[in-house]
């Protein structure tokens, strides 16, 4: 809806009326959409509130908590964001610069022929320069709006580097056709870069072997449906796949988990990290009190038995289980 609103925004600047159709069918589509998800997942507004909204709000606007969850939920620093992608933002500026100076000197009749191809989709290029601007803006929101960032700037740069560069006064078109070869060797570049970097994060994490053993083994040794506590949600996926046996503490989606019950959320959150009991997201005395412990070799072993003893009751009194997963 909100791309359909600013193409046709501009389609209105640019002289065309509003095309209404357009925007009630993307409106009623959206809204079919929904009613559809609803059939198959009635809990899909749930989610909405208590998950998407609930992290914009709690950790983003109110900066309440700070849940374990996925990074790219979390803001980023757009300074940092625009220096680690350099080149697509001086394409984009360079771009659109040359763009608004076009229709300037075109208004003040400078330029006495226009390009062809820049009038005809020049309603097309201004929205996804401004949707490329717009969610370079929502990464101060969400790191995830870097994804459709990329996806609408580099559109953008597609469509008006071709213009930009037929438009050169440039009499050879061996140079022109350099231009545009380079133009797209170094989107394609850009490409090839994040799949490799992608590649390595992925290829450089965990085996699931490591699991595996694990999961199958408490298969074997537990009765069905017997909780098991583990300490990170990034395991759940593997070990509901090599075992759906048991249930598990931590799921897919930690925020779930702390809807439910703070408390007990908190109490997992610093079990599985901190390796102490304390069912809120600040414990300032029991951290304090640890960190003292742990310097002295008496206390530091009292420490243990006394945290290790609160530990192990809590775990099989309020999680109701009697294995853990390390």
């Amino acid at each position: 809806i909100i791309v359909v609103g600013i193409y046709s925004a501009f389609e209105n600047f640019y002289g065309k009326k509003l095309d209404w159709k357009l925007i009630a069918v993307s409106f009623f589509g959206v809204c079919i959409s929904f009613s559809v998800n609803m059939l198959f997942a009635p809990g899909l507004f749930s989610y909405m509130k208590d998950i998407i909204f609930g992290v914009l709000y709690d950790t983003i606007v109110g900066k309440k908590i700070n849940l374990a969850e996925g990074s790219e939920l979390y803001p980023t620093n757009v300074f940092d964001f625009i220096k680690a992608n350099t080149l697509i933002i001086v394409f984009l500026i360079t771009a659109f610069t040359f763009e608004i100076l076009y229709y300037i000197a075109r208004k003040k009749k400078k330029i006495e022929t226009e390009i062809l191809e820049f009038k005809q989709m020049r309603t097309m290029r201004t929205s996804l320069f401004f949707l490329s601007i717009a969610f370079l803006l929502g990464t101060f929101i969400s790191r995830r709006n870097g994804d459709f960032f990329f996806i609408f700037s580099i559109s953008y740069i597609a469509m008006a580097g071709n213009i930009f560069i037929n438009s050169m006064e440039i009499g050879s078109d061996l140079v022109k056709k350099s231009l545009k070869t380079g133009l797209i060797i170094s989107i394609l570049f850009l490409f090839i870069g994040n799949f490799i970097f992608l590649h390595d994060q992925i290829s450089s994490g965990g085996s699931y072997s490591n699991i595996q053993g694990a999961a199958e083994w408490l298969e074997r040794n537990t009765k069905k449906g017997e909780i098991v506590f583990n300490p990170t949600w990034n395991w759940f996926t593997t070990l509901f796949y090599y075992n759906q046996h048991n249930y598990y503490i931590a799921g897919l989606e930690p925020r779930f988990f702390y809807d439910y019950d703070p408390g007990l959320y908190w109490a997992w959150w610093n079990i599985s990290n901190k390796g102490y009991l304390c069912q809120e997201e600040q414990c300032s005395d029991t951290q304090a009190e640890q960190q003292v412990s742990l310097k002295n070799d008496k206390r530091k072993n009292e420490w243990y038995l006394n945290q290790g003893n609160l530990v192990a009751d809590f775990i099989k009194s309020s999680f109701k289980s009697n294995y853990i997963i390390t």
